[in-house]
């Protein structure tokens, strides 16, 4: 009960402040419950299942004469996922803080959003055929410059991206419409330093999953077509040149019922391997939402992963959601004991 005494009290004081200062704002409300099943034929015991839990978060938005701040309130932590300020100065757009960017195409993939929890001032200048923006960031002790070019030819959108910190990285994408409903998009990512995952042999049959540091080339295409009834189906694959492959993942599992299970644990976190596929549809009927998204890890011995939602608009405010979760037999999730899962969820949004 005291958490949400908390939450109340929080809300109610940015509420009054609200009104204080003559903002607008806007609150995301999600309550849900959660139930995780115990993994079958798991090979490890590394995911615990999990009874039934509640949980909620608060997202309250507050907007002001081109000031902006995101308060993003859950069970143990608050936090300021966006505070920042726009203005217009000298024939351009500024903004200055912390302003995420949703840049990338892909639905699964994210490697051209630079832009997360970055403390940035940005400069954005509109031409004719597009933007031009130009900005300076820190993050965790390390500052960096970077510029991204992007604009529209006829029916296609396309980007160019530069950053320089400690080292290059840059990236290229394009998307284009074809015909009444369909959609292409490739995306190009290069960086001299980039985090990955990598297996190494420290004995007989001894190996260990470590995350090194060295140059990464990625590749995500994607298609997708909506018909005339509103259904949407999207296909996605990702090509890394770092990361495991099939000879690693085939000593993984052997390694993996053994006493030194242990040493590879680090192989588990995503990106499980250089290749994933994807595949979705999305079909709204009435008020409902209904949503399936397959994952498939070729390399990861032939690992699947499929979500499944269906969702319903309650009224203009007030939505709720069903998930579930599931692992098919044989995927490396499966045999850690991560098992399938049921999610359902309300969701409260408004503004004031």
């Amino acid at each position: 009960m005291r958490p949400v005494i908390t939450y109340l009290g929080f809300l109610l004081t940015a509420i009054v402040a609200t009104e204080a200062a003559a903002m607008t704002g806007t609150l995301d409300a999600v309550w849900s419950l959660d139930r995780v099943w115990p993994g079958s034929h798991a090979l490890q015991n590394w995911t615990d299942a999990q009874d039934w839990q509640a949980q909620s978060e608060v997202d309250l938005g507050l907007q002001h004469n081109g000031f902006t701040v995101l308060a993003h309130i859950s069970d143990n932590a608050v936090s300021l996922n966006e505070l920042y300020y726009d203005l217009s100065w000298a024939g351009a757009e500024w903004s200055v803080g912390r302003k995420p960017q949703e840049w990338a195409y892909g639905y699964s993939q994210s490697a051209l959003n630079w832009v997360d929890e970055d403390l940035m001032l940005m400069r954005e200048q509109f031409f004719s055929f597009g933007s031009w923006q130009s900005w300076c960031y820190s993050l965790d002790d390390t500052a960096g410059c970077a510029n991204r070019l992007s604009g529209w030819f006829n029916n296609a959108d396309w980007q160019m991206m530069i950053d320089y910190r400690d080292y290059w990285r840059a990236g290229l994408a394009v998307q284009t419409l074809i015909g009444d409903g369909g959609l292409v998009y490739a995306e190009l990512y290069s960086s001299e330093t980039e985090r990955y995952t990598k297996l190494t042999t420290i004995g007989p049959a001894i190996h260990i999953a470590e995350t090194v540091e060295g140059a990464q080339r990625q590749m995500n295409l994607g298609a997708q077509w909506t018909f005339p009834f509103k259904l949407t189906l999207q296909t996605e694959v990702r090509w890394m040149q770092q990361g495991l492959n099939t000879n690693d993942w085939n000593t993984i599992h052997a390694q993996l019922d053994s006493a030194n299970a242990a040493l590879i644990g680090a192989a588990f976190a995503e990106p499980l391997t250089q290749q994933k596929w994807m595949v979705r549809f999305a079909q709204p009927w009435r008020d409902f939402n209904i949503e399936n998204v397959s994952v498939y890890w070729p390399q990861a011995n032939h690992s699947l992963f499929n979500r499944t939602q269906i969702g319903v608009d309650i009224n203009a405010t007030l939505s709720a959601e069903i998930v579930w979760e599931h692992h098919v037999k044989g995927s490396v999730l499966n045999d850690i004991g991560q098992g399938n899962r049921v999610a359902i969820q309300f969701q409260f949004t408004d503004g004031f």
